[in-house]
């Protein structure tokens, strides 16, 4: 149940990755341009990523269910305010960030929440939860393009702001912070399958400053800034890429489709392999594929390429980021997991920058992506370093 749960509140973030399909919509109606209208989501980015370590506090201190249902009234008032917006400013305000501020919840809490019940088969539960990303991915933007083409872009964000209000509502009347709640333990780890998977389960919690000043925290957060940039690259620039090898936008948008399919791939197996193989070891091996698939675009010569490409590049940044939250979990304890993994999900805010201003820049200084790329595989070839270096932290006497 509490990964059904966790998988159902996850699948939140399918709600922003659906808000390209408003774009030429709100460009009509608001007479804007779509560097304007792209403010909000920059506004989202930061809100979300800086509003994630508030709201892991806050799962710590009060519980998972008090701040989903805080994260449930902000989504659902925040997407349908923007049903009435006649400006930018207002588009800014309750998409970037009223929504954004709840959406800082979805990934924290049913991340840390559902860590405090699995001792065993951790991985594979975290990446369980994860990949309802991906199905719903799948399943969101269809209907929001079919929404809005049938009733306009204004009842989409009614529709939409109601159906994830309800589903976080859900999700926090049936959520439990730990096992405890309802007399039971975390499912144990078995000795038998204990030190094959070279875990390291800590006797003592640690405090957020204590994991803050940690070697390993430093490492994981860079692992997952460098890899996250350059995910943000591909995923802005892939279409003009594909366009500059002669692949067409429409066979180059089916490349996003791989890209989701090795998302949703990575994290199944990155969770279920960590707890077999090590977390380390998977770390390192999905850092590798993704530093791969970056080298990969570079010999793009046509659409076959370039999706096995965008899926194995799906596939290590899918599979690196649930063994590094599970990694998370391992190395500091449960207590203060909530704040500690919060603060490590900001990183998505210098990345979302990074990857596409980089990408950008590059092209209007040299009229080819080649450079960004290279950039993009160096950032993650410095990740398999980074992983491969990785020890669990100790704590000062």
């Amino acid at each position: 149940m509490i990964v059904a749960l966790g998988s159902l509140s996850i699948s939140t973030y399918a709600l922003f990755y659906s808000y390209g399909l408003f774009l030429e919509p709100l460009q009509t109606a608001l007479n804007a341009s779509k560097t304007a209208l792209s403010t909000a989501y920059m506004m989202y980015m930061a809100v979300y990523s800086i509003s994630s370590a508030p709201m892991g506090f806050l799962c710590d201190r009060f519980g998972p269910r008090k701040v989903l249902w805080l994260s449930a009234f902000l989504i659902g008032i925040g997407i349908s305010l923007c049903s009435s917006i006649s400006s930018v400013w207002q588009l800014t305000l309750y998409f970037g960030f009223i929504a954004a501020l709840g959406q800082g919840a979805v990934f924290v809490v049913p991340t840390s929440t559902t860590a405090r019940w699995f001792i065993g088969k951790r991985g594979l539960a975290i990446g369980i939860i994860n990949a309802g990303l991906g199905v719903f991915l799948l399943i969101v933007p269809p209907v929001v393009s079919r929404l809005i083409n049938w009733y306009g872009w204004q009842t989409a964000f009614i529709v939409l702001g109601v159906a994830f209000f309800a589903l976080n509502g859900f999700v926090a009347t049936f959520m439990r912070a730990r096992p405890e709640d309802k007399g039971l333990q975390p499912l144990a780890e078995t000795a038998k399958r204990a030190p094959l998977a070279g875990r390291s389960s800590p006797t003592h919690d640690f405090t957020v400053k204590q994991a803050l000043k940690s070697k390993a925290f430093i490492l994981l957060y860079l692992i997952s800034l460098f890899g996250f940039a350059a995910e943000q690259m591909v995923l802005v620039h892939v279409v003009s890429y594909s366009g500059a090898v002669g692949i067409t936008p429409t066979g180059a948008s089916l490349g996003v489709s791989f890209l989701g399919a090795g998302i949703v791939v990575g994290r199944l197996l990155g969770g279920a392999m960590s707890d077999r193989m090590g977390r380390v070891l998977t770390l390192t091996l999905f850092c590798a594929a993704e530093a791969a698939s970056i080298f990969g675009l570079l010999a793009v010569q046509g659409q076959g390429t370039l999706y096995s490409s965008m899926f194995l590049l799906g596939l290590g940044y899918g599979g690196a980021s649930v063994v590094s939250s599970v990694i998370l979990a391992d190395y500091f304890g449960s207590k203060n997991l909530g704040a500690i993994t919060g603060i490590w999900i900001s990183r998505a805010a210098p990345a979302g920058i990074l990857g596409p201003l980089v990408g950008g820049i590059t092209f209007d200084l040299t009229d080819s992506y080649w450079w960004a790329l290279m950039f993009a595989g160096i950032l993650c070839a410095a990740t398999v370093i980074l992983a491969a270096i990785l020890k669990p932290p100790k704590l000062a006497p």
